[in-house]
């Protein structure tokens, strides 16, 4: 078979729809770009003509077995060689190059990708809402965001892509406005500066101990909700009493915004705990409305259907 023999180079990474970008160097086409198609996880890909490349990068239809393609790093270097045919080799994205080196260290650091947020909002405090952060809007959407590296990242390890070196970062953190400091893990180029986005984040070692004297809003609610449901057990909604100086009124709530209900957005723990503990021993809400008519026989049932 006779091959057509085509120079590339890398000219996007991976997008969302699986799609790498190659820029044509040289070769038997008219073509300036090729796209690969990086399914099944990354380590591997077919070659496909492609549609609007500098935009949305549709695939066309797939390369025939006699197109073969040259792969070289980004000064037109030779790698090796790929196609659809019977020359195969097969290589990862850069996202997935980059978890295969963050699998070689892992085991020496630490870290894990859940519990950060809940863990830096137990020391959002109404105190610190109130001072700190009183000219800020949202105070619990933005906290978790309000961090700063200032450049403190550490090489731990160090790999390749396409004759491209890349770097494993352990990068320190500190919050803006407590005393909270942790660690996150990151694959990025081997220059970073202000506007160098990271390619891969691993996870965060954090102090899980150290709590600050909250709940975050999730996970009070979660707590209190556990605790309805073993109280109110399989209920659809739980009916509230709503008392006003016109008339008495049902209002069904489901076990989460009851849950709302009784913390009345004050998530400090010892709060929580004291919540949780009351309604145990003296029930807020009725099983349904016929329950709640004993104790207010004119009540106004409550119409509205509730998720």
């Amino acid at each position: 078979m006779i091959m057509r023999k085509i120079k590339v180079r890398l000219y996007a990474h991976e997008n969302d729809n699986y799609v790498e970008l190659y820029k044509v160097i040289s070769g038997d086409t008219k073509n300036e770009y090729f796209a690969r198609y990086t399914y099944g996880g990354g380590d591997d890909g077919e070659w496909y003509f492609i549609a609007d490349p500098l935009g949305y990068c549709e695939l066309d239809h797939a390369c025939s077995a006699d197109y073969l393609f040259i792969i070289c790093d980004k000064r037109g270097k030779e790698l090796f060689r790929d196609s659809n045919g019977d020359i195969k080799n097969p290589f990862p994205t850069l996202e997935r190059q980059a978890n295969l080196a963050w699998e070689e260290v892992m085991g020496q650091h630490p870290c894990t990708r859940e519990g950060l947020n809940d863990w830096l909002l137990s020391f959002l405090t109404k105190e610190v809402s109130e001072t700190k952060l009183k000219d800020l809007p949202c105070h619990e959407s933005n906290w978790i965001h309000c961090w700063t590296d200032k450049g403190n990242r550490e090489v731990i390890h160090t790999f390749t892509h396409l004759g491209e070196k890349y770097c494993i970062y352990k990068v320190n953190v500190t919050h803006r406005y407590c005393d909270c400091h942790w660690v996150s893990y990151y694959a990025g180029y081997e220059v970073m500066d202000t506007y160098t986005g990271y390619i891969k984040w691993f996870g965060v070692h954090f102090d899980a101990a150290n709590r600050g004297p909250n709940y975050s809003a999730n996970e009070a609610n979660r707590l209190v909700e556990e605790m309805l449901k073993t109280v109110y057990p399989d209920r659809y909604t739980l009916s509230y009493l709503n008392r006003t100086q016109y008339a008495d009124y049902e209002q069904k709530l489901n076990y989460w915004q009851a849950a709302e209900a009784l913390l009345k957005k004050n998530y400090d723990r010892a709060f929580v705990h004291q919540v949780i503990a009351k309604e145990k021993e003296q029930k807020t809400f009725y099983d349904n409305f016929t329950e709640l008519r004993k104790d207010s026989p004119n009540a106004v049932m409550d119409m509205g259907f509730r998720y």
